[in-house]
This record gives structure tokens, C-alpha cells and sequence, in this order.
């Protein structure tokens, strides 16, 4: 509704010009797929319905972070049509029935640029913790071979790709984890990796950016610049060497999911709106 491009990123970077100065402006960097006409006809789409008002006959728009309704808001939509629901977890098991903690930090998600895994695997390289890098997940258009090659030549020899798991083996993964790391590089709203970590008592390592902030709060994780290697290697090798921080912010994680994203939470909340939107 706000991006050309779909994702808010120009060429890998994060970017809100279209919000800030119009559309054309994605025209000028070209930024779906580098061609000026794919750009073009994307910016003639929200162009379109824009002037037409297509959206007039939505009631409420529902954000999952308060990210995204300040970005929608500064895009123009009315903020009395914009409301904020956070995404909710389905599960919050006992955390003291989780496997024994292992000897490996763990990413999992998509394996893409926008992820900051490159910048993940700069900071591996460069702190000294004592334990392994474990990345599970697919690969988009081959960008897995890419990781491979840097981590070959940081000679960083423990980190291993482990690849798509199913739920019942990822669930595995992250139970036996010392931590885990979301260090995105582009505008995620409402990571549901991060639920997934703190449903199993995990900290997070996770980059300051776009609504990650939002979730990975009230002691429950590390939060670092995005793209910044030297501030993520530093949180790693802390983290790393501290089982007591590790069991408290796992415990806060926990609590944290339990408070804020509970499907009791979010029904309620949800079952609001729509009342509002029934009486309005």
C-alpha cells in the first residue's frame, strides 16, 4: 500500500522515500528489479488507488506492530482507521520441561539478504564464544551458497547450515539452543520467530528495527544496531558466556510471551475491533 518495491527496501536497503517525498521517487532508483518500466507500472498501481480511494470502504485496518501503524500513518492513511493487534502464539508450554541447553546459538527463518546474515556471520567470525553457529531454513535463489563462501573465507568453521526443518524438528532446535538471533536488515513487523524463541524460554539477539524492538523488550533478549558486525559480535560473545543472563531473560521471554501475545490476548482484543466495526 505504501512501496512499489512491496518490502520498503531499495536495492537490499531499507528505505521509505515513497512515503516521504512520493512515489516518484521510486522511479528515480528504480527499484523493482532495477527496470524503470516493472517500477513504473508498480507506482501507477498505487497511484491508481490511491486517487480512486479504494480503500474508503475498509473500516479498520489492523497493524501487528506499532511500527507499522506509524509507517501507514505517515503514508497518509487516517490513524482513526488504523488499529494495532499484536500476532499471537498458539503455544507457551512449561519452559522447564525444554531439553537440556546445548552448545549452539540458532537462526531460523528465511535464508535471504534482507535476513542479515551476512552480517551474522561477520560477528560469529569476529567474537570469541566458545560454541556453534547453527542457521536452519531454505535458501532463496541460491543465496545459501553465497553465506557458504563467506563463512569459508572467515575460516568459520562452526557454523553449519542445517536446512528447512519440519515443526517437530524445529521445535527440537530451539528447545536445546543456548539463544537465538533475528538480526534483520529490513522492516519486519511482528517476527514470529521471536514468539517461537520465547515460547521455549530463548532469549533473542535481535537487530533494532522496525517492530522487533516491540516484541523483544522487558528484559527478554539483546537488541543491536542492524548491519552493525561489531555491536551483534559483542552481544553474541556476552550472551555466550552468560548461562545466568541467559536463564533470566529466557524466563522473562517466557512471561513475556505469556502477557502479550497469549491467543486469550488476542481474541479479546480481535472480538473489540469487531464489535467496533458491527456498531460503527
Amino acid at each position: 500500500m505504501v512501496c512499489p518495491e512491496l518490502h520498503c527496501l531499495r536495492h537490499g536497503e531499507p528505505c521509505t522515500e515513497c512515503i516521504e517525498y512520493g512515489l516518484h521517487r521510486a522511479l528515480v532508483h528504480r527499484c523493482h528489479k532495477g527496470s524503470l518500466a516493472a517500477t513504473a507500472a508498480r507506482a501507477a498501481s498505487l497511484w491508481v488507488h490511491n486517487v480512486a480511494d479504494c480503500y474508503r470502504h475498509v473500516d479498520l485496518f489492523l497493524t501487528p506492530s506499532q511500527f507499522m501503524f506509524q509507517t501507514l500513518a505517515r503514508a497518509g492513511l487516517p490513524r482513526h482507521r488504523l488499529r494495532h493487534l499484536p500476532s499471537f502464539y498458539p503455544s507457551a508450554g512449561d519452559i522447564d520441561t525444554c531439553a537440556a541447553e546445548s552448545d549452539y546459538m540458532l537462526y531460523f527463518g528465511r535464508i535471504a539478504p534482507e535476513k542479515g546474515l551476512e552480517t551474522l556471520i561477520r560477528a560469529f567470525a569476529r567474537a570469541s564464544t566458545g560454541a556453534r553457529l547453527l542457521i536452519a531454513g531454505s535458501s532463496v535463489d541460491g543465496y545459501q551458497t553465497r553465506l557458504e563462501r563467506l563463512a569459508d573465507e572467515l575460516a568459520a568453521e562452526s557454523i553449519e547450515f542445517v536446512g528447512h526443518k519440519d515443526r517437530r524438528a524445529l521445535d527440537a532446535l530451539i528447545a536445546a539452543c543456548m539463544f537465538c538471533v533475528v538480526p534483520s536488515e529490513w522492516y519486519d513487523n511482528c517476527p514470529m520467530s521471536i514468539l517461537e524463541a520465547f515460547a521455549h524460554g530463548k532469549p533473542v539477539v535481535a537487530a533494532s528495527i522496525g517492530g522487533i524492538p516491540e516484541q523483544v523488550a522487558d528484559g527478554s533478549g539483546m537488541l543491536f544496531a542492524p548491519g552493525d558486525v561489531d555491536a551483534l559480535a559483542e552481544a553474541l560473545q556476552t550472551l555466550a558466556h552468560r548461562a545466568d543472563m541467559r536463564e533470566r531473560m529466557g524466563r522473562n521471554a517466557h512471561a513475556r510471551l505469556r502477557e502479550a501475545y497469549s491467543p486469550e490476548t488476542h481474541c479479546a482484543n480481535l472480538i473489540a475491533v469487531l464489535r467496533e466495526c458491527c456498531e460503527a
